[in-house]
């Protein structure tokens, strides 16, 4: 086969070694023991399929990076480890299942084809009658894209990409419904409820109009912290979480869907879906984690002064609050 490629009928070939490959679908059945936490290839191996063996590892190292700065700084409580494994593990074993249906369901494109190895003429016929200008050609065709169009589960399941979410772990819930799911995994719904990724939205800074714009997810910038995000009728939010310190940082911006006066929100919604997409009434808010999923949301304005959200704070961190590091 090399020759015919290479076109050098005479090369000789030297097999130096093969490395047989085997397609696994593996997951551990703990990622932390004691001081140890497994992430990556170490917690989860499957099929390439997908491409979803790095995302996930990265998401695992994200999911746990801040959790140890914290504690490690003694801002969070030892418990907050707890929710590492909570969190990533049900997302681990739903790649690994993902990338293995995926990688099986290849399997149709061969039957479809209908190329069998080792049997030459038979191949070559069907190749011609795929290709052929005929009515079974036309039909076989068609047949054909069919069964390339399931391959969608391999190559465009966003879903599965940026929509895993947490049901449990360092959140509070809100008791509300989760997002639709598709279940091809094509289409990701944004969704602020505790334990979805924070929704993309482009916003822009209302004090330089003429700035750039800049997603949603940047707002929580590269230093470990939490972002509160509010409008400009949150201020008791914003006001407890100044009284409240525990030495934990934390941003807080405003965003409004609408044009406002300079001083108002800091920053406005481009395409002004931020209302719809926040799910949010005026004077509510979301807290975001520092790996930018919800923590903790309030649709409707404080109902206690604003004290909500340092209670939510302080339940994810495991810890009484008393010196917040705020900025604005």
């Amino acid at each position: 086969m090399i020759q015919i490629v290479l076109k050098i009928p005479d090369l000789e070939v030297v097999v130096l070694q093969v490395s047989p490959w085997e397609p696994e679908c593996v997951l551990a059945s703990e990622y932390r023991k004691g001081r140890i936490f497994v992430a990556g290839d170490a917690a989860h191996r499957h099929p390439p399929t997908g491409g979803l063996g790095l995302n996930t590892g990265i998401a695992d190292a994200h999911n746990l990076a801040w959790k140890l700065a914290l504690v490690l700084k003694g801002r969070a409580s030892k418990s907050l480890l707890n929710t590492y494994e909570v969190e990533r593990r049900p997302a681990g074993k739903r790649n690994c299942d993902w990338a293995m249906m995926a990688m099986m369901n290849r399997a149709v494109l061969s039957v479809a084809i209908g190329i069998n190895r080792g049997d030459e003429l038979r191949n070559m016929w069907r190749l011609v009658h795929l290709f052929e200008d005929s009515e079974g050609g036309v039909a076989t065709r068609a047949l054909l894209q069919q069964h390339i169009s399931t391959q969608r589960v391999e190559f465009s399941a966003h879903s599965l990409d940026i929509g895993f979410p947490y049901e449990q772990g360092a959140l509070i819930s809100d008791g509300s419904a989760p997002p639709p799911t598709d279940p091809a995994g094509q289409a990701y719904y944004p969704s602020t409820r505790p334990g979805q990724r924070l929704p993309h939205v482009w916003i822009q800074n209302t004090d330089y109009p003429n700035s750039d714009l800049i997603s949603t997810h940047d707002l929580i910038g590269v230093v470990p912290q939490f972002l509160l995000i509010t409008d400009e009728d949150g201020l008791p939010w914003i006001t407890q979480l100044g009284v409240n310190k525990a030495g934990v940082k934390l941003k807080v911006v405003t965003i409004s869907s609408l044009p406002t006066q300079k001083g108002e929100a800091q920053y406005v919604s481009v395409n002004k879906d931020w209302e719809a997409i926040s799910e949010l009434q005026s004077g509510g808010a979301i807290l975001v984690r520092p790996d930018n999923m919800i923590g903790w949301r309030s649709i409707c304005p404080p109902g206690r002064n604003g004290t909500e959200v340092v209670q939510a704070l302080g339940k994810i961190l495991g810890m009484r609050l008393s010196n917040l590091e705020s900025k604005m």
